[in-house]
């Protein structure tokens, strides 16, 4: 082998590397994010079922609807599907 190809091998390998790691470091930062969001979405899935049953138990102790719907920020038709 020549020193040329040798060293043709050596680049070639280290940029297949190098592409590798780039790779690895975007779908790393494409899972944070996923993560990010995914765990975003449900404290907000969360926070809107409790609402909801916080409102369900205002029903219950016959409160007004209208107070109730202050209350939670839940919509009045919300409020009268549950």
């Amino acid at each position: 082998m020549t020193y040329e190809e040798d060293q043709r091998k050596i680049f070639n390998s280290r940029m297949i590397e190098a592409e590798e790691k780039g790779l690895a470091r975007g779908m790393k930062k494409g899972l944070e994010k996923g993560l990010e969001k995914g765990l975003e979405q449900g404290i907000e899935k969360g926070i809107e079922q409790e609402k909801i049953n916080i409102a369900k138990n205002l029903l219950k102790m016959n409160m007004n609807i209208d107070d109730i719907s202050k209350s939670t920020g839940l919509s009045v038709k919300k409020n009268k599907e549950l």
